[in-house]
């Protein structure tokens, strides 16, 4: 939720608080430089990389504006994923297809038919399935599974969504490991339909940090789930002053420091020389002393005396308003469960939350 209804990304609007960065929004996706290239390393040089974080660094973002658009011009394909375990949800399987299917036709890549039956593994490794750009170059899938520790939650919730989401994790493995079904190795008729070496493909796990335990369940069938990975971390002074300065000509002078020791005192890792700050909580602070800025019109600037005047406000202005349309038993509940007593965040069983 993010409190208000999304603004699109324009000079006079630079941040959009706590929304998602989509590849649209590019031009204003600052701070993250050092990680689009370390990820880029890593996706080339495996077929499967894991990047994770705590919540609320900008995984999604990241990818959605940093990674996808530097990918898309080496000529791969960008298929954002993420699973949908209701039991009312189509088979995991499909889910996959139905997503290289959507972002090809984005894309105007020219992408392979997918026969009825068809494993993951099958599709990629048809002879002459091959992905084809419109300028009529091979392009190299690339398979975003986002919030996949999901897997690990919702994913397990029932035994049947235990079941199905077993199945699919060995179906990936099989895709990423190039591992041809057991089916097909026991039936030599159909062997001679397929391509046997490895195939141009890469997947990308993201997740956040505090399930990587959970990974240990799935370990056994991949090769090297955890070695080419990236941990995402806060942002250092750097990152966030790229962020600001992406509304230079909106600040005064002065605003600048006073925003940067102000977001970093407020993650409580303000002191010393090597702060931190988080990605969320700078962007949201932004957008709302942007807003308060825009009241006074386009020409107004935002100030070290506006800060001053509106930061007690702001975190509980975004909270509040996020809430209003709630009934007022969601407001105590987020406050006397899912918040700990020194105000970190908590977990609650979905059943109690119910």
């Amino acid at each position: 939720m993010n409190g208000s209804p999304t603004q699109p990304t324009d000079p006079q609007h630079p941040w959009i608080g706590l929304a998602s960065f989509t590849e649209g929004d590019r031009e204003f996706f600052a701070g993250r430089g050092d990680e689009i290239e370390q990820l880029l390393r890593l996706v080339r040089r495996d077929t499967l990389t894991l990047l994770y974080g705590i919540s609320g660094l900008g995984k999604t973002s990241l990818l959605q504006a940093g990674l996808f658009p530097a990918l898309r011009d080496e000529n791969y394909l960008p298929v954002p994923i993420r699973l949908d375990f209701l039991e009312s949800a189509a088979p995991l399987a499909k889910q996959v297809f139905d997503a290289i299917a959507a972002a090809a036709a984005e894309a105007r890549v020219d992408a392979p038919q997918l026969h009825p039956g068809e494993t993951l593994w099958e599709y990629f490794h048809r002879l002459d399935n091959h992905f084809w750009s419109p300028r009529n170059e091979l392009v190299t899938p690339f398979l975003v599974f986002d919030q996949f520790e999901e897997f690990f939650t919702l994913g397990r919730e029932t035994a049947d969504r235990n079941r199905r989401g077993s199945d699919f994790i060995s179906e990936l493995a099989d895709l990423v490991e190039n591992r041809p079904p057991a089916a097909l190795r026991d039936d030599p008729a159909r062997v001679r339909e397929f391509n046997f070496k490895p195939t141009p493909l890469k997947v990308l796990l993201s997740m956040r940090e505090d399930y990587l335990g959970d990974l240990d369940y799935i370990r056994s069938k991949f090769r090297a789930l955890t070695q080419n990975r990236l941990r995402l971390r806060p942002m250092g002074e750097r990152q966030a002053r790229e962020v600001i300065e992406l509304g230079a000509s909106l600040l005064a002078n002065g605003a600048e420091d006073r925003i940067v020791k102000y977001v970093a005192g407020a993650s409580a890792n303000g002191e010393g020389p090597d702060i931190t700050v988080a990605p969320a909580l700078l962007s949201l602070v932004l957008r709302e002393l942007n807003e308060r800025r825009l009241r006074s019109g386009p020409d107004a600037k935002i100030t070290p005396d506006l800060l001053d005047l509106e930061q007690e406000k702001i975190l509980e202005d975004f909270y509040l308003r996020t809430l209003k349309d709630f009934p007022g038993g969601v407001q105590t509940f987020v406050e006397d469960k899912l918040l700990t007593a020194g105000g970190h965040r908590n977990s609650c069983a979905l059943d109690d939350a119910l």
